[in-house]
């Protein structure tokens, strides 16, 4: 069962969200630039996400995302 979540992140925005045991997270960028736990996506880039329990989500400036919970 997955989980799919819309995220407006705002100038200096910051989100966090915790990866339960078993599961995996897909990112993507719709517009803007986040940095997805250190690592920089821009508009259209998209990263998977195994063996990590936490994401932090960060940008600069303004960014629109959607994040996937799967398992």
């Amino acid at each position: 069962d997955a989980k799919i979540y819309l995220a407006n992140l705002t100038i200096g925005g910051e989100l966090g969200y915790e990866i339960s045991a078993g599961r995996h997270a897909w990112v993507q960028i719709l517009s803007g630039a986040v940095k997805v736990n250190g690592q920089s996506l821009a508009t259209s880039d998209a990263v998977a996400v195994s063996d990590e329990n936490w994401l932090l989500l960060q940008t600069d400036d303004q960014a629109e995302l959607m994040l996937f919970d799967l398992a």
